[in-house]
């Protein structure tokens, strides 16, 4: 497993399963849908060190069962913390230019 690193603006204060909700959320509010992007990443949070002992798992399984990770997320992950790439994380914006370039045939 690969060990969580530790914000230290974030972890000096106050650990993770105990951080505010809305300090989190001001410090992310430029970004889309923070309200549950601040939800996510505690809970998160939470999860890695009650199921976790505090390590990012290394099983796109493992991963997914995250609050907020999804498959997109976890092949990052897998690829960039554990050099062990699952699959390819593409958004809409690739696969839509992809098709319309004609990089890509009907059935990709």
């Amino acid at each position: 497993m690969w060990q969580l690193a530790y914000s230290e603006f974030y972890f000096t204060d106050v650990p993770w399963p105990d951080f505010h909700k809305e300090e989190l959320e001001q410090d992310i509010h430029s970004i889309g849908f923070y309200h549950s992007k601040a939800k996510n990443i505690i809970s998160c949070c939470r999860d890695l060190v009650a199921k976790f002992h505090g390590e990012v798992p290394s099983s796109l399984e493992d991963l997914t069962s995250l609050a907020g990770v999804g498959r997109k997320t976890a092949n990052c992950v897998m690829c960039e913390a554990f050099k062990d790439p699952q699959g390819i994380a593409v958004d809409t914006h690739v696969y839509r230019i992809a098709h319309r370039l004609k990089l890509a045939g009907p059935s990709a």
